[in-house]
């Protein structure tokens, strides 16, 4: 078991909500010790975002003049010590208040969630984690700066929503207390297969045994129900397959009124890789 961190920042604050890269359920086996924290500090994308942080942060400052200072470290709330983070930026707005910076960095598919101004498009995920910052300093406004796809700069503002805010801490705490500290999981998803990997990657011998009506037993009645379609899904899409490449023989492609398709011939070469051992845990369902 890992060690436990109870801390709550921007990030998963906008998982707990639903709205960020975890699931609920993967941050309370993180804060519980359940499983380990993973370190995704070597994927691209992160490693990407990092060093583009400064440069968001500088294209930021020429483009609107305002003024940007560095984060003093980590933030901690004074009525709720397990909310903290750590905010990219702080900038100084052109009446001479303080505000903050969240500098981004995205590729071309996400470029008509962002756009310029005042009531420009800020993904839901990113005002979760800004709202968080703007609790604990206090600030009325945050700045992003948002790089996409290497080439665009888009500057959205977002102003503090006491109401979001309220709502948003009513949530949190809501998680913390009744997942958290009494050490009751939230529901899981499909989104939780792998988190569930990691949190039981050996089996114990015990036997578990459920009620007709139980979950565990509406949902495996329901796994084998589906099993059983993608199996006749599969013979029917062979099929059908089958009497298209059939019509065909050897054209390139088939046009009907409804549709079109293409056959054509492709190849490709693979690497020679080691063989690999991969130990898991198989999920197979009997009647």
């Amino acid at each position: 078991m890992s060690s436990t961190d109870l801390r709550i920042g921007g990030t998963r604050a906008s998982s707990i909500l639903g709205v960020g890269f975890q699931t609920p359920y993967e941050v309370w086996a993180e804060m519980t010790g359940k499983v380990e924290k993973p370190d995704i500090g070597h994927l691209e994308h992160i490693e990407a975002g990092n060093f583009l942080e400064d440069g968001a942060a500088k294209w930021f400052a020429h483009r609107t003049g305002l003024k940007v200072l560095d984060c003093p470290g980590l933030l901690v709330d004074h009525d709720f010590p397990w909310l903290s983070g750590t905010p990219d930026r702080a900038i100084i707005n052109l009446d001479g208040t303080p505000g903050l910076l969240s500098c981004k960095n995205t590729g071309n598919h996400a470029r008509a969630q962002w756009s310029d101004g005042d009531d420009g498009e800020i993904p839901l995920g990113y005002q979760v984690q800004e709202s968080v910052y703007l609790r604990i300093t206090g600030y009325e406004i945050v700045h992003y700066a948002a790089i996409i796809g290497g080439q665009k700069l888009r500057t959205p503002q977002m102003r503090r929503n006491d109401a979001f805010i309220a709502a948003m801490l009513e949530e949190l705490q809501r998680f913390m207390h009744e997942h958290v500290q009494k050490d009751i999981p939230p529901p899981v998803s499909g989104d939780d297969l792998d988190a569930l990997k990691r949190m039981f990657p050996k089996e114990s011998g015990r036997i578990v045994t459920a009620g007709a009506n139980s979950p565990a037993t509406v949902a495996l009645n329901r796994l084998i129900e589906l099993k059983r379609q993608i199996k006749a899904l599969s013979a029917e899409r062979d099929s059908a397959e089958a009497i298209v490449k059939a019509a065909m023989q050897d054209a390139v492609e088939l046009v009907t009124p409804d549709a079109r398709c293409t056959w054509k011939y492709q190849r490709a070469e693979h690497k020679a890789r080691p063989a690999q051992v991969v130990e898991s845990r198989v999920l197979r369902t009997k009647e």
